[in-house]
């Protein structure tokens, strides 16, 4: 089975970014840096699947505290404000992947699947 996910590829976990409340922030995504901004392309610095897909590409979109990854799958979660995350979604051979780890501005660290894990950089 190909654990590719950073679903971020990133689902038991379904973390929230808060309320719409007037005085909370805690969910204004990268402008409001109530959760770290994720979007962008990422790179396979390790994973579980060995060299073919080191060095791989990995594209996030964001909204707010909502990731999105369609590469090698769709995937999708959320990340908190101490960059904790969860995802979850389904392969490109169909198969249901679920990751959760923790990621910064420059670097997400994640376990899929069980044991599958997996590191990408910017």
């Amino acid at each position: 089975m190909r654990c590719w996910s950073v679903g971020l590829l990133l689902s038991g976990l379904s973390l929230a970014c808060g309320g719409d409340d007037a005085g909370d922030d805690s969910h204004t995504g990268p402008s409001g840096a109530a959760c770290p901004e994720l979007a962008g392309t990422w790179t396979v610095a390790e994973h579980c699947g060995g060299a073919p897909l080191v060095g791989m590409a990995v594209h996030v979109t964001q909204d707010g505290c909502d990731v999105m990854v369609h590469d090698i799958g769709d995937y999708s979660g959320q990340v908190g404000k101490d960059g904790a995350f969860s995802l979850a979604g389904e392969g490109v051979d169909g198969s249901s992947v679920s990751c959760t780890g923790t990621a910064t501005s420059s670097k997400i660290e994640e376990t899929c699947a069980g044991s599958c894990q997996v590191v990408l950089t910017k």
